[in-house]
């Protein structure tokens, strides 16, 4: 029956062409879509297949004002440079759940300033999204000056151990020798993982001055 078989399958081949513009067909069912989910798909597709369609360009600008905020977000990372302020808005957790805005904070990577990623870690530690604060902590470790040493210590000093050893860790990232007194301080943390997370950022910027409180510490705590 093989050749019965064939001559049905291209018949429904001929039945089932495909259509003359498939990215201004996608384009259209964005408009209209109820299901994020397939929203997004459609949107993954045209940023795949179709980046240099015209079609492609309208809706990402469209879907940047989706409702859903991971529609918002695969449409900036797609719009480059255009989708900066569309993903500010979802890293400061207008409308997204902590995954979301964390994402958010790593596609901005270094065209995050350091206001704006101190401001986002503000208000992720008010709304205890945590997995986007530790984004912005690591953020502010890659940039240098006073003020990103004063908050990460600060994290340091009053946060919870899990974001306390990663502020412990960002401040050996930035290079700052004045990162040493609060990291030497952090030493005396009842919570190992921010002595451990001290003493590791101490080996980065720490002067001969935080050889005896490591000496110290490795006397009491093995």
């Amino acid at each position: 029956h093989v050749a019965e078989v064939r001559a049905e399958v291209l018949g429904l081949a001929r039945r089932l062409p495909t259509p003359e513009d498939v990215a201004r067909r996608l384009a259209d069912i964005l408009k209209t879509e109820p299901v994020a989910a397939v929203r997004l798909q459609c949107l993954a597709t045209l940023a795949r297949e179709f980046a240099d369609h015209p079609a492609t360009g309208e809706a990402l600008l469209a879907a940047s004002e989706d409702p859903d905020a991971e529609v918002r977000l695969r449409a900036a990372v797609a719009l480059g440079p255009r989708g900066r302020e569309v993903l500010l808005a979802i890293a400061r957790g207008e409308g997204a759940e902590d995954e979301t805005t964390e994402r958010a904070v790593l596609a901005l990577g270094f065209y995050l300033t350091t206001e704006e990623a101190g401001g986002i870690l503000r208000s992720a530690l008010r709304t205890r999204r945590e997995t986007t604060a530790r984004a912005c902590l690591r953020a502010l470790g890659q940039r240098r000056g006073a003020g990103v040493v004063a908050t990460l210590a600060k994290v340091v000093a009053v946060e919870k151990p899990e974001l306390a050893a990663v502020a412990a860790e960002a401040l050996g990232a930035t290079g700052d020798a004045s990162a040493e007194a609060p990291l030497v301080a952090a030493l005396d943390s009842r919570h190992a993982p921010v002595r451990t997370a001290a003493a590791r950022a101490l080996g980065q910027v720490g002067t001969t001055g935080a050889v005896p409180p490591l000496k110290e510490l490795e006397a009491r705590d093995s």
